[in-house]
Order: structure tokens, then C-alpha cells, then sequence
């Protein structure tokens, strides 16, 4: 799992994939994005 930072510097990225997940409620924090990061071809 990466943030959408990371997620949108991968994106371009040949050697891996990710895509948008459900948002997670955590204590503390008002909203998460969380992204899936794999390897390409995985």
C-alpha cells in the first residue's frame, strides 16, 4: 500500500502497477487514499 503521492510518481513507471483501493477509516486521521503497488507482470 502507498499514498497517492507515490502512487502518481509509479504511475508512469513501466516496472510496476497501481491502482486505486477502497479508503480506509483510521483513528486519527480524516481520509486515507490508499493505492496498490505490484511489480509489473506479478
Amino acid at each position: 500500500m502507498v499514498d497517492r503521492n507515490l502512487a502518481d510518481e509509479l504511475a508512469g513507471n513501466a516496472d510496476y502497477t497501481v491502482r486505486k483501493v477502497r479508503g480506509v477509516k483510521v483513528r486519527g486521521y480524516r481520509r486515507l487514499e490508499p493505492w496498490a503497488l505490484r511489480r509489473a507482470g506479478d
